[in-house]
């Protein structure tokens, strides 16, 4: 005999209709978390991370150009050379090597607009290293290119104001500026690093006549032999005569200080902090021919 019962059969329904609802809302719920988790892995973020975690993986050169071919601006990956020619270690990680646990703590984080924060443990107690890095994306973002990353010495400063031009001086092109001695060396050394700063492509080229038309034969020789030297000892072809380093920073830029030192020898020099207590330091000679002055020498 069968026994119906209209309001347990009822109630029975009800509770899986509402079990059926909730199934459905759950899996929607899902749907839209995976899609957040899709656009999170295309993120910026999600591709420096990428980036660091594959280039502390790398084994050998080629794996290296092949990072630096996808992540890295062509001014970048020249600007890193120099970096590590100028204080011996990867500014991606503002050390010679690294641990796990630098792979394990990696974060990267937004800052603004095109800069970026990436940062990492070498160990569990140690400080946690905050880089600032700028990257330049397409408009959907999806593909992203390192074009600077700020050295030890910036510390956690950033923004696009570091590669403004300094036009507190009168340029070197102005024939005006190369009658008086002191006053067409700083106009040469201010215009000559802020091709550094600026690291536009042209660069390299921009460097390189600005030495022709202002520097004595004599001396353009005696730069490639420096840097041939360079080349041949430090494994790097970028050590420029005129700055006595690798590169030149666009931090470095507020301590550079030119002195005359009487019988047109003046002294050249910058730190790469303010506060540092020893710094970059040389001299240049110039000379003079038809009223316009031209760099003779650079002494170390």
């Amino acid at each position: 005999m069968c026994i119906y019962n209209s309001g347990v059969f009822i109630t029975i329904k009800t509770m899986f209709m509402k079990n059926i609802f909730i199934l459905i809302l759950l899996a929607v719920f899902m749907q839209d978390i995976h899609a957040q988790e899709t656009v999170a892995k295309g993120s910026v973020e999600e591709q420096v991370i990428d980036f660091y975690k594959s280039w502390l993986c790398t084994e050998t050169m080629e794996q290296t150009a092949m990072l630096e071919e996808k992540y890295m601006t062509p001014e970048m990956k020249r600007k890193r050379k120099r970096i590590i020619g100028a204080c011996g270690a990867d500014p991606l990680l503002r050390a010679q090597d690294y641990t796990e646990y630098t792979m394990n703590s990696l974060r990267c984080t937004h800052l603004t607009g095109n800069w970026y924060k990436v940062s990492f443990l070498h160990e569990a107690n140690s400080e946690r290293v905050n880089i600032p890095i700028k990257v330049l994306t397409d408009k959907k973002q999806e593909n992203a290119l390192i074009a600077y990353v700020v050295p030890e010495w910036g510390g956690e400063q950033y923004g696009d104001s570091l590669f403004q031009q300094n036009k507190s001086y009168k340029s070197v092109m102005d024939k005006s500026a190369r009658h008086d001695a002191e006053t067409f060396v700083k106009s040469f050394y201010r215009q000559y690093t802020n091709l550094y700063v600026r690291m536009e492509s042209t660069m390299e080229q921009d460097l390189e006549e600005l030495r022709t038309k202002f520097c004595t034969r004599a001396l353009n020789a005696k730069f490639k032999e420096a840097a041939d030297f360079n080349k041949e000892d430090c494994g790097c072809d970028s050590h420029d005569l005129l700055v006595n380093n690798f590169d030149f920073d666009a931090f470095w830029t507020l301590t550079l200080t030119i002195k005359s030192e009487g019988g047109n020898v003046f002294s050249v020099s910058y730190k790469y902090k303010p506060d540092d207590s020893s710094a970059i330091s040389f001299k240049v000679k110039v000379c003079e021919k038809d009223g316009y002055y031209k760099i003779e020498d650079v002494l170390l």
